[in-house]
């Protein structure tokens, strides 16, 4: 190829053609200090510009000693914009030159080219189009586009050019930035990103959601003052353990999103609840009794608990007919052993926080047959003196007796299906009437649901802004009283981050410009195919973000 520029090189100076008038315009658009354009070639596919240099003589780059000593000439092609779909080659004529000085370490040299870098094979403009359309998709695919361009660029070159890629730093002291974390590689890799809330434009891109990650990096960045995060642990966690002095800003979205999902949980335990309650399946007062007295002693140790079931399998096997010595065998215990279990006191082993249970265990065992009790709440309505602590768990003890009676035969009456949707509407929305069947039963089994949904548009109110902050404790106490699990769960997770919580609520700071970046993230992954590493990742994240 390089003959070929040559000959045709050597044919147009040969030639006594008259320089047309494009060509003036032409030199306004390609100005170089040393180098005057002269001729232009146009080919089926290509044009090509020809710059031959205006002096005789030249300059050590490295001893700046002027000679006009030359020593040969050759052709310098570099690849430009393309014209009219053509390729656009600028071929310039450098001369190189003997260095007269005998002091200089250089010989040799060739003349330099304002504008360019040494041994560059692009403009800078056609470099700055390859990064621009690599930053927008894949190398693979930004080859393709430019090859559609009548830029021939493989697919190594787009990368290896948008790598080298210089981004303009974010502001160096951003006062409020909002963390989230995504997924890298989901459910194995977590990274974390860091948004400049008043600029939207994101800072760092971090390879872990570690605590400690999050710690280094606001140890060296002191200029912070509010940081918004959603409810995880590992956050809140770097954050506290940090030397910076900042103020955290619960997300406001997941806050909604959390108590909605509490809700629902609530709504889909209560609705079980009564499908349980018009079932017309008998409870063994047996089983119930022997879950009673297994919740008691749950809270005991554990050799106790073995002991407890010993005596469990004892009763069974003698009501069976069994003898002593076959029930021996089946505990592994001696004969005298098994004899013990006919006088067993098991009331003076009730552990402390057990006994205001066991007073009532004979009513709740009633209540439990007579399904006036389904749920923990039932038990604190109806016996408001026993422990709570005791309660721990009570759910899960009625569905063990739940399995153990009915054997999945007791929903005989079908109230009907609900969604996720009716039940926010229901819950969340002012003045809205729900049509679902399975929540009207609920509304009418139970009469302080009306007073939850009040609640729910409460907290909505102080989530929008309508209330202030100073409301927010009196929500909590008035959502523990009710004794529901859910609400108190709630109210509890609230109580840990209290000062959070409270800035969401006045202040106007949130994570959504966080939702869209990480959204762009994994825009950006899978437009690679997953197979970029995370510098590169991080990088294209900037890049992008930063036009």
């Amino acid at each position: 190829k390089t003959k070929d520029y040559q000959q045709n090189y050597h044919t147009c100076m040969s030639k006594d053609i008259k320089e047309k008038s494009y060509i003036n315009d032409f030199r306004k658009l390609f100005s170089y200090k040393d180098y005057r354009l002269t001729k232009s070639i146009e080919n089926d596919n290509s044009i090509d510009f020809i710059f031959v240099r205006r002096k005789s003589y030249a300059e050590c780059p490295l001893c700046g000693n002027r000679t006009r000593k030359k020593h040969s000439t050759q052709l310098r092609r570099i690849s430009d914009l393309p014209i009219l779909d053509k390729q656009v080659h600028l071929i310039f004529s450098c001369d190189k030159y003997y260095c007269v000085s005998p002091s200089c370490k250089r010989k040799i040299f060739v003349t330099p080219i304002d504008g360019f870098r040494a041994r560059a094979r692009r403009t800078l403009r056609l470099d700055e189009k390859i990064r621009e359309i690599s930053r927008e998709m894949s190398f693979n695919g930004a080859s393709r586009t430019l090859k559609n361009l009548n830029i021939n660029c493989s697919s190594s070159t787009c990368g290896r050019i948008f790598k080298s890629s210089s981004i303009s730093s974010p502001p160096s002291n951003p006062t409020h930035i909002g963390i989230d974390d995504f997924a890298y590689k989901k459910g194995k890799v977590y990274g974390t990103v860091i948004v400049d809330l008043n600029t939207g434009r994101p800072l760092d891109l971090l390879d872990s959601r570690e605590s400690s990650v999050i710690t280094d990096w606001l140890n060296n960045h002191k200029s912070i003052k509010y940081i918004s995060r959603d409810g995880g642990l590992n956050f809140k966690r770097g954050i506290e353990s940090s030397k910076a002095e900042v103020s955290q800003i619960r997300d406001r979205f997941h806050l909604m999103a959390d108590f909605s999902k509490y809700i629902e949980n609530m709504v889909k335990r209560l609705v079980a609840n009564i499908r349980l309650r018009v079932s017309d399946v008998t409870y063994n007062p047996d089983i119930i009794r022997v879950e009673l007295w297994r919740h008691i002693f749950s809270f005991c140790r554990k050799d106790i608990q073995q002991k407890y079931e010993r005596y469990i399998i004892y009763n069974e096997m003698a009501v069976k007919g069994y003898s002593i010595k076959e029930i021996a065998e089946r505990l592994k215990m001696n004969v005298a052993n098994v004899r013990r279990h006919r006088n067993m006191q098991l009331k003076n082993n009730v552990p402390p926080i057990g006994r205001s249970f066991y007073t009532h265990m004979e009513e709740i065992a009633k209540a439990i047959s007579d399904k006036r009790i389904v749920c923990e709440s039932d038990v604190c309505r109806l016996f408001p003196d026993i422990n709570q602590e005791i309660l721990t768990g009570f759910d899960e003890r009625l569905e063990n007796i739940r399995r153990e009676c009915c054997k999945d035969k007791y929903v005989k009456i079908k109230i009907g299906a609900f969604c996720s949707k009716e039940i926010f509407r229901t819950f969340f929305e002012e003045g809205y009437q729900t049509k679902n069947d399975a929540i009207k039963a609920l509304m009418n089994e139970y009469g302080y649901i009306k007073n939850i949904i009040d609640l729910c548009l409460d907290f909505r109110k102080m989530m929008n802004g309508n209330k202030s902050g100073i409301l927010l404790k009196e929500w909590l106490q008035k959502a523990k009283s009710y004794r529901i699990k859910e609400l108190t769960s709630f109210a509890r997770m609230i109580s840990l981050d209290m000062d959070a919580v409270e800035n969401a609520i006045n202040l106007p700071w949130n994570n959504g410009i966080m939702e869209g970046t990480v959204n762009k993230i994994k825009t950006l992954k899978r437009m690679m195919y997953g197979r970029a590493s995370f510098s590169l990742l991080k990088l294209k994240l900037l890049a992008f973000l930063s036009t």
